[in-house]
This record gives C-alpha cells, structure tokens and sequence, in this order.
C-alpha cells in the first residue's frame, strides 16, 4: 500500500545449512508457496546496519496502512514504508523451550507503564520456590500478591502448602524501575499471551543470539516503536516521554488497529533472487521435511 508501511522482516545476513542439510528445490518450492507473503516481504532486504547481527527464523510482518513492521526469530523489528526502511532495531524472543509461537492478530492498543501480570506458570515454577525461603522476595521486585481479586500480604500466607494444580493467587508487578515490561508494551491479544514490550535487561542486546524470553518480543528501543506507531494517532516524542516520566498507567488504544503477523522462516528468498537459509533454533525443518517426504494421495 503507498500510503501504508509494508513488511517488517527478522533474519541473519549469513547463509547456513537449514538443520544439517539443505532444502531440495522441491522443498523450496513448498516453503515459498507456503509463505508468499513473507517471500514478498523479503523484496525489502535487511539494513545495512543490521547485518551480521540478525540470527534466523522468525519474520513478524505487517502489512497495511500506518502499520509498524516487526520481526522476530531473527531477532530484529524492521519497520518498512513502500521499500524504504523508517526503522529497525533488535530483540530478544523466546527460548528453544519457551518458543515464541506462529500467528496472526490485530495490534489495538499500547499501553504506557504496564503492570505485569505474572503467568501462573512463571509465578508457581519460578517465584513459588523462592516464596517459600522468603516471603519477602516479592516485594524487593514490587510486585503484589491477590487473592479472590484482592490485595493480600505475602508474609501471611504459608507458601509451603501450595504447588501446581493448587495456586489459588495471582501476582502482579507495579509500573516503574525494574518492570519486567519495562516503559511500554504494543498489545494484539491472543491466546498465547504474546506481545512486544520494552525490557529491563538491555545487556542482552549486546549478544549475537537473543533468545532470552518466555515467548514474548522484547524491545530494544520501545520508545522508538511507540513514537512510530502512535504517530498517526497524534502522539510525538514529546507526549510519550513525559507520560513515561510521569509513571501513571497510561492506555492508548489504536484508532486504526495494526495487523500482525509471526511467522517462523529459515529459507527465503531475496530480493536479488538469491535463495537464503538460516538457522533452525526451534528444530521445526525436520518436522517440514518429514512432512513433505510422505505420499500424496
């Protein structure tokens, strides 16, 4: 759309064997059939400053008019208007075993100073251990406890008795320093709970694989993303930055919701016709090329 942005793409700049071996020209065929619209978003290229730091995988594509463009398993967010890229910058997604899944869905809000709410998965596994030596780790991280929709202390409650399948409270991280979602988040809700957000651990940007997150897109320059995407909506740098500083939590839903779309993509092609592979972190080819090799009836 000339009035609109066009994809945004995540991939390394190398080429590498896709687990081990590489896709037979059939295979290729079925792979860029499968995904024609991230065939066509790979028109776009990656940025020159980008190169070499861009793993594989992943593509996050927006097509549409104001739409960000965002990318994932290659761990970058590219945002592309026509074929000129506005902006791109890197990300953190999520581990082998805490894969950032395939979707599709409608960005429709942002919201400034979030509070996190803690996944129950991530408060029984990862935060009930540590409850039960000191009830007083929750509030080092600012986070508070509810139960049946109401704020109780975490020093009154014997955490020992509780375990999987038997959790009957819900965790919750105030806005401000050390916010697992840091400043800002771009909410397209869905039933993976999924979302691109800001991050407080910036030092993992500096590493050549960023697959640091528990599925979640994690943002190296949020700010950035935010300032382009609310900027059809009448916001500037100026407005964000002073309700950020303000620290109240601040909604600011989409006049125009952005579509999205995750896909996961080792083998591509380029704009110059050259035929790309990258690595496969989530060990998905093999169950492509299984698939592809039964018969046909």
């Amino acid at each position: 759309d000339a009035d609109g942005y066009a994809y945004v793409m995540a991939r390394t700049d190398d080429v590498i064997n896709v687990a081990g071996h590489r896709l037979s020209t059939g295979q290729m065929e079925e792979v860029v059939s499968r995904h024609k619209d991230v065939a066509e978003c790979a028109v776009v290229g990656v940025a020159d400053d980008m190169k070499g730091q861009i793993p594989a995988g992943f593509i996050v594509l927006n097509a549409g008019v104001n739409r960000p463009l965002a990318e994932i398993e290659g761990e970058v967010v590219k945002l592309v208007r026509v074929d000129k890229t506005l902006h791109a910058e890197l990300i953190q997604v999520g581990q082998p075993y805490h894969r950032t899944p395939e979707f599709s869905d409608v960005m429709e809000y942002v919201e400034f100073n979030p509070y996190w709410g803690v996944p129950p998965s991530i408060a029984v596994n990862e935060y009930l251990p540590k409850l039960r030596n000191n009830p007083g780790v929750l509030a080092s991280q600012n986070i508070s406890v509810f139960s049946g929709g109401k704020k109780v202390s975490a020093g009154s409650i014997n955490w020992s008795q509780y375990g999987k399948g038997r959790f009957p409270f819900s965790l919750r991280q105030e806005p401000g320093k050390g916010n697992a979602l840091g400043r800002v988040k771009f909410m397209f809700p869905n039933a993976f709970n999924v979302y691109m957000h800001d991050t407080p651990a910036k030092a993992k940007f500096e590493q050549a694989s960023r697959y640091f997150s528990h599925g979640c897109l994690r943002l190296n320059d949020p700010l950035k993303m935010a300032e382009i995407v609310l900027g059809p909506e009448g916001w500037d740098r100026k407005k964000i930055d002073a309700v950020v500083a303000g620290g109240k939590n601040t909604v600011v839903r989409l006049k125009q919701p952005i579509p999205v779309h995750i896909v996961y993509l080792t083998a591509f092609v380029n704009k110059d016709g050259a035929v790309n592979f990258r690595q496969d972190v989530y060990g998905r080819d093999k169950i492509l090329a299984e698939a592809l090799a039964k018969p046909r009836g």
